[in-house]
């Protein structure tokens, strides 16, 4: 277990925020966030680390132990940036969702653009790393281009479309939101959470509770196992998805499948640009920001 002092508490804080701003969007992904920061890896193993022996130091009361072994320093300051950029940037990314799109788009795709250098230069090549990879990206080509399947708003539904959800949410280059926008659950779960209908809320939580502690600890295996590989594919499903943040799209709030477009003027390109720039700048403070912390487990 690593163990580091508060100068690594802002790079991880700065981490959790730019997650949580990234859960909030249909189409980009918290786990991506997570990999091209240099944290996912940490994450997934502080995730599955939830387990037995985590439960035998509490029963125990061994709450030290209970607390380094799954990495609760990191891991809270983790979500707390999560949980700090869901309520105080909601809005702000809700209003340039509705109104400027492009500009959010384009900062995404600058910060992925910027991220995918260096998660190529980290793959290592071979035949099976290629096959990994491109397995990656038609798995998140087909996650992005698809229509929605419009499931009906009940119970078992939201606790099987929070659980889905979860599990995409930690996987880089899948979207969460997306994936209940194409399950027809996104709005009604927006909706839930805005009135805070509990009942709804707690489906929702459950299904998310019960995906993030299984699909956490096969993510735990596959990187411990079979890590060059899982890179590979990773990096792939990474790429893949990157159409989904092309600045100029149609309107995905519908339901429907992803159309993308040309800039409707000069204008529309040069704020596309700028906002693609920005997100490159972006990208290297937060790289900066992790110097001298400790990137993975």
């Amino acid at each position: 277990m690593k163990v580091e002092g508060w100068k690594a508490v802002p790079g991880w804080l700065a981490r959790g925020m730019l997650m949580g701003i990234a859960d909030m969007v249909p189409g980009v992904s918290g786990g991506t966030m997570a990999l091209i920061t240099g944290i996912y890896g940490r994450f997934i193993d502080a995730l599955a680390a939830v387990d037995l022996q985590f439960l035998r130091f509490l029963f125990k009361g061994e709450l030290r132990l209970a607390w380094r072994h799954i990495d609760a320093n990191f891991l809270l300051t983790l979500f707390s940036g999560i949980l700090l950029a869901l309520f105080a940037m909601s809005h702000l990314v809700g209003w340039f969702l509705a109104y400027q799109p492009v500009l959010l788009w384009g900062f995404f795709l600058g910060l992925l653009s910027a991220a995918s250098v260096n998660l190529l230069h980290d793959v290592v090549w071979s035949v099976n790393a290629v096959i990994a990879l491109v397995l990656g990206m038609l798995l998140a080509l087909v996650t992005v281009f698809a229509g929605s399947a419009a499931m009906a708003p009940i119970p078992v539904w939201f606790f099987f479309g929070g659980m889905i959800a979860i599990s995409a949410m930690i996987l880089p280059g899948i979207s969460g939101s997306l994936i209940l926008l194409l399950l027809g659950l996104y709005g009604p779960a927006v909706d839930a959470i805005r009135q805070f209908e509990l009942s709804v809320i707690l489906y929702i939580g459950s299904g998310c509770a019960v995906g993030i502690l299984v699909f956490s600890k096969f993510l735990h295996w596959l990187m411990a196992t079979h890590r060059l590989i899982a890179m590979a594919a990773l990096t792939g499903v990474v790429l893949g998805a990157m159409p989904r943040l092309w600045p100029w799209q149609g309107d995905l709030n519908t339901g429907g499948s992803l159309t993308l477009r040309l800039p409707d003027s000069l204008n529309d390109l040069f704020m596309g640009i700028m906002a693609t720039l920005c997100g490159v700048i972006v990208y290297a403070v937060i790289k900066w920001l992790a110097r001298g912390t400790v990137k993975s487990r």
